[in-house]
């Protein structure tokens, strides 16, 4: 057979990233043909099958539409000319802007002669196979345009850079076959400026549209490949000098084997498994630099593992770290690099020389050290939808007898997994709810489709039986943002961060009747006897949770998933002597030593596949489901048998199985309410596994500093570090937010075995505190664990300073200037400490007590607050009735701005500062007359000066009525410097009014703007004016709840920035006929947020800003206004039809 490359091949290196596959895919060396195995798994066929129903659904719906070309699929493959007579005739056919789809097109590939530089000789020929797009669509663009574009039919659901690799290649073949033959007179042929994938739509919708690329991002990094790093770097090496990696992507590939045991014979560097192939570049550039510096002989017989082992034991690392503190940090965490008195080893390393299993020593939280009830799972994935197949649960539980073999099992197909979870469920629940138990299953794909079949469940189910048991398998074993496509939103943390429903003075007895209600208390007493009775449940969730409880206030460290992913686990703490990846058998093979059967997870897909046949096999895959889960769960004895057998001083799995949590975070009756919050805790949560994570690993990438000494600044003292390593950002603003934890870094040869002191902080109770603490606050201090009271500085930030040594002043050190809250100890000089972040989270609690008071509000009074009308349908809170608006006011704001424009033509620069520029114009007039606006336009249009100016302007159109009709109004942004720009706008603008001498200004005697910074002690209104108060959100929200005021008009700049739960804060208190009005540009910045947020098509976005949820063009977001350039505008009446003013002028 002639040598060349399919199109597959090249899409298939894009995916594995492997040299030597195309090494093999070219030059098909005899050997390795002859070891590959010739049969096509079950699971590889039935992924090709799908691929194939789905081109063969997508081509009938085309046939339907009439838009198909179906060429005769036997017919050898079409030449240049014969491509371009076909495009030609296809074209010809079609109206001009309409387009058909070819299919079944074939053709070779060009032979590239320039682009390869056969030409002068100077490269390489490599030759390409025959290439087959699923689709070419050809488009009449106008009379003497044809335009052809590729796609291809994937059935993924996302995006893969294999298929852009493959459409990349289709188009660079069809370009260069078209431009090698001449086009018919007055035809011109041209390529589209993109390439599309086609993927399937979602179930009972109609056909996506292709998702396309801009070829121009294509091309270049492809022809590059193909023409040089090809035929360079790969085709013309001998197979020896190939560089390659065993490694994950490595599955499917048809020369596994063969590459498997050359690393075995070899000592690759893939005998450490789920090594990626960056990892390894990594670690190969790691040994070069240790020969360029002589830690390493430059030439020597060792194999890979060999040479890294004579690296790790001799200290190489160690004294390259001197120079290379970063780069060593990161070669030790990838080799899981560990130190005692006496050695110093890689336990990733001794397992592969030993081929036995070796303890990682790691520290994990999220694996249990024990629990009293086992729940296994085990799943075959229905590869169509990526749902449960098959599933079978297994039970142990060490208090009860077990059946014969220790578990109790439930089995079935997809469509009995709820009902029959549900009754397992509720069965433990009523035997033993407060058992510690713990969910397993052995992979991620298999608990994304728990969790996929549940989504579903719960958005289709239709009795409430249904409906209960999707809830209580929800709330047991669901977990992560797709639980926002539901109404079911499971506890978060045990409840804790909603300790707020319980505190005094918070809400009212109506509220705590409602409160007790939804919680399933009792909601008959007094107020103290209420809110006693919710702080007590509260507390048992949180003792439930392991959230709080004993002498040490928390028993859980981080928090333990509702679903533990064993191979993630075991692979954490165990090094396996297992080449490139790591499955279930080979994990029991490894560690068991065959003691139980396991099957492959292709077996058993095949024997399900098969479920229709005889009854013989039809039974198979459960038998093999069984053995699965009785597996894992020898898994789990065998790994804290080997963590006891280690004799370690410390304990390394530091949770325990905490009991079942199936409870709902029912305090909301709003559902959109409910998802609010929902989100708001769980972005702490990601945030907080962030941190546990990091400190779990001893902090790795923090900052290093040196104290030197400290300095009296006016009244307090402030400590000086030298910056060792790392980097530390200077603060941004001057307030002490005390954010930073510092902690003295290890200097013992076993010190980083030990629990870090920061894995003890609770940063929940501190995260909306202000520094220093009061009398008040100061008691969550000593709530602490006793070992972070002992070691841990809770630091602020001060200043990142240049300093000159005595000796050389030409090296300047970068230092910290820090300022220390609470510590037992004090500070040594030349001693090293550690600096990493807290979480901090001022508004959190008070967000979402916010939202909770708004649901309890309009459940008692029976009428939704403004916020939730808004939320609910902006279109109707837009059109509902508000003040200004009468037919005299109209006409006042009219003389006003002709007023003006008479005094700016005779030359007054006061009049020309208070005019607006016609679209800024729109957006007052807007403002002024409608109860919702919102001014769109990018930095520049003078949205800002929109705002201030439309203010005032709203007063004097009002005039003495102002008073009555707007007293209180809110500006609020983002930032404090956006806060203080609309502030100095109105200040700037009030001066160039009262410089206005032609016009009565008296008006302005009744404003009053004042700066709100502390909610608390800002003085409540006294007299009678119109009070303009600036601030952020949360100081806002403060003087309003303190000050009892509702808000005539609330104007939020920066609102594209401005996340929804944030302005509910200022949104709360407008008034029932009030004016919202709303800046910024929703394609600009966003909120900062810990990840996406998955929104349900037919819904307006919750989980973005709050100009997001008015303007998601895709969701029915609010109209745009027109301007008066459009034809079809016909009035000025028209144009305020739409919410949103686009600002066209541009200042900068």
């Amino acid at each position: 057979m002639a040598k060349h490359l399919s199109p597959t091949n090249v899409a298939t290196y894009y995916h594995n990233q492997c040299h030597l596959y195309l090494h093999n895919a070219y030059h098909r060396p005899h050997d390795i043909i002859k070891a590959t195995p010739k049969d096509v798994s079950p699971l590889s066929a039935a992924q090709f099958q799908r691929g194939l129903e789905w081109e063969s659904r997508l081509f009938r719906w085309l046939e339907v539409q009439n838009k198909l070309v179906r060429l005769d699929a036997t017919s050898p493959p079409k030449t240049a000319a014969q491509i371009r007579d076909l495009f030609v005739e296809t074209g010809n056919a079609l109206d001009v802007e309409s387009s058909r789809y070819i299919v079944n097109l074939t053709f070779k590939s060009p032979a590239f002669e320039h682009e390869l530089g056969l030409v002068k000789g100077s490269r390489l020929p490599v030759a390409f196979g025959v290439a087959k797009p699923d689709l070419v669509k050809i488009t009449r663009v106008s009379k003497d345009v044809i335009e052809w574009e590729v796609i291809d039919a994937k059935a993924s659901s996302i995006l893969k850079s294999s298929h852009n690799a493959q459409i990349g290649f289709y188009h660079l073949c069809l370009e260069t076959l078209i431009a090698s033959v001449p086009v018919p007179k007055r035809i011109r042929i041209v390529p589209s400026i993109h390439a599309s994938i086609w993927m399937p739509s979602a179930e009972g919708e109609e056909f996506s549209v292709p998702v396309s690329t801009p070829v121009s991002l294509l091309l270049p990094p492809l022809r590059t490949f193909l023409f040089k790093t090809l035929p360079e770097q790969i085709l013309n090496l001998q197979r020896e000098q190939v560089e390659w990696h065993l490694n994950p992507s490595c599955q499917g590939c048809e020369f596994f084997d063969s590459c498997k045991t050359s690393t075995t014979e070899d000592g690759r560097l893939g005998m450490i498994p789920n090594l990626s192939v960056s990892e390894a570049r990594f670690i190969r550039e790691v040994v070069d630099i240790s020969v360029h510096h002589g830690l390493l002989p430059a030439k020597n017989r060792l194999t890979d593992i060999e040479e890294l082992d004579s690296l790790v034991k001799k200290e190489g690392i160690d004294k390259l770290e001197k120079t290379y503190a970063a780069t060593a940090k990161r070669f030790q965490r990838l080799l899981g690099v560990q130190k005692t008195s006496i050695r110093q080893w890689s336990p990733q390393l001794e397992a592969a020389l030993t081929d036995k299993p070796q303890l990682t020593r790691l520290r994990v939280f999220t694996f249990p050290r024990a629990e009293e009830v086992a729940i296994f799972f085990s799943v075959i994935i229905d590869i169509s939808d990526n749902t449960i197949g098959a599933f079978c649960c297994s039970l142990f539980s060490h208090k009860e007898t077990p059946q014969p073999g220790g578990l109790m099992h439930i089995e079935g197909a997809a469509d009995e997994f709820i009902p029959k979870m549900a009754n397992m469920l509720r069965s433990r629940l009523e035997k033993s709810p407060k058992a510690r138990t713990q969910v397993y299953t052995y992979s991620n794909p298999e608990r994304a489709a728990i969790n996929m079949h549940l989504i579903k469940a719960a958005l289709f189910s239709d009795t409430e039986e249904e409906r209960d048991d999707v809830r209580l398998c929800l709330g047991a074993l669901c977990e992560g943002t797709s639980l926002l496509l539901t109404a079911f939103q499971p506890q978060i943390l045990s409840g804790v961060l909603l300790t707020f429903l319980s505190k005094k003075n918070n809400l009212t007895k109506g509220s705590l009747q409602l409160c007790c209600e939804r919680l399933g208390l009792q909601r008959d007493g007094t107020i103290e006897d209420l809110r006693k009775r919710i702080e007590g449940e509260q507390k048992r969730l949180a003792e439930l949770g392991g959230r709080a409880g004993d002498e040490l206030h928390r028993r859980e460290v981080g928090q333990l998933g509702k679903v533990v992913v064993l191979k993630r686990e075991i692979e954490r703490i165990i090094s396996l002597p297992i080449p490139g990846f790591v499955d279930l058998p080979q994990t029991a093979q490894a560690l068991l030593a065959g003691r139980v059967k396991c099957e492959p997870d292709d077996v058993l897909f095949g024997q399900w596949a098969k479920r229709r046949g005889p009854s013989s096999s039809s039974r198979l895959w459960m038998d093999g489901l069984k053995d699965r889960n009785r597996c894992m769960r020898l898994l789990i004895e065998n790994v804290r048998q080997r963590i006891r057998n280690a004799g370690l001083t410390e304990q390394i799995l530091l949770n325990e199985a905490k009991a079942l949590e199936v409870g709902m975070m029912d305090i909301c009756e709003s559902e959109k309410l409910r998802k609010l919050m929902f989100m708001l805790q769980f972005e702490v949560v990601l945030r907080l596994q962030e941190l546990w994570q990091n400190r779990l690993d001893g902090c790795p990438n923090a900052p290093l500093l040196r104290y030197v000494g400290a300095e009296k600044r006016g009244a307090t003292w402030e400590n000086i570090f030298d910056i060792v390593s790392g980097a530390l950002e200077p603060p941004v603003e001057e307030r002490a937010f005390h954010d930073w934890l510092l902690v003295e870094e290890p200097e013992g040869p076993s010190d980083h075995l030990k629990v870090p002191p920061e894995i003890y902080f609770d940063d929940l109770s501190l995260s909306g505190l202000f520094f220093p603490l009061t009398k008040y606050t100061k008691p969550k201090w000593e709530e602490q664990h006793p070992i972070v009271k002992e070691k841990v500085f809770i630091a602020n930030v001060r200043e990142i300073r240049l300093a000159t040594s005595d000796t050389d002043v030409s090296r300047p050190r970068s230092q910290a200037v820090i300022q220390i809250s609470f510590t037992g100890k004090t500070f040594q000089k030349g001693k090293l400490y550690r600096i990493s972040p807290r979480h901090v989270d001022f508004n959190l609690s008070r967000v979402l007590q916010n939202l909770v008071m708004m649901d309890f509000q309009g459940c008692l009074t029976n009428e939704q607050v403004p916020f939730m009308k808004l939320i609910n349908d902006p279109q109707e809170f837009a059109e509902s009735e508000s003040f200004c608006d009468k037919p005299a006011e109209i006409k006042r704001e009219q003389e006003i701005a002709r007023g003006l424009n008479e005094l700016e033509n005779l030359g007054n620069v006061h009049a020309k500062a208070l005019k607006l520029k016609d679209s800024q114009h729109r957006a007052a007039r807007r403002m002024l007359f409608k109860r919702l606006s919102v001014v769109w336009g990018p930095p520049g249009t003078g949205k800002t000066y929109t705002l201030a100016l439309s203010t005032l302007r709203m007063i004097e159109v009002l005039g003495s009525t102002a008073i009555k009709q707007c007293p209180i109004i809110l500006v609020t942004a983002m930032t404090h410097a956006a806060i203080e720009a609309i502030v100095g706008k109105l200040n700037s603008l009030i001066g160039h009014y009262r410089d206005l001498k032609e016009r009565d200004t008296s008006w302005l005697d009744m404003i009053s703007l004042e700066r709100v910074l502390s909610g608390t002690t800002h003085q409540a209104p006294k007299v009678k004016k119109v009070y303009i108060y600036a601030g952020t959100t949360y100081q806002l929200y403060k003087f309003c709840e303190k000050s009892r005021l509702t808000a005539n008009v609330i104007i939020i700049d920066e609102a594209g920035q401005l996340a929804l739960g944030t302005a509910a804060l200022v949104i709360r208190w407008l008034s029932h006929n009030g004016k919202l009005v709303l800046a910024g540009d929703h394609q600009q910045l966003a909120p900062i947020l810990a990840t996406v947020y998955p929104e349900p098509p037919e819904e307006r976005p919750l989980f973005g800003s709050v100009l997001d949820l008015l303007m998601d063009r895709k969701r029915g977001g609010l109209k745009i206004a027109r301007t008066m350039s459009d034809p079809n505008s016909r009035s000025q009446d028209d144009e305020r039809d739409g919410v949103v003013v686009q600002l066209l002028e541009n200042f900068r």
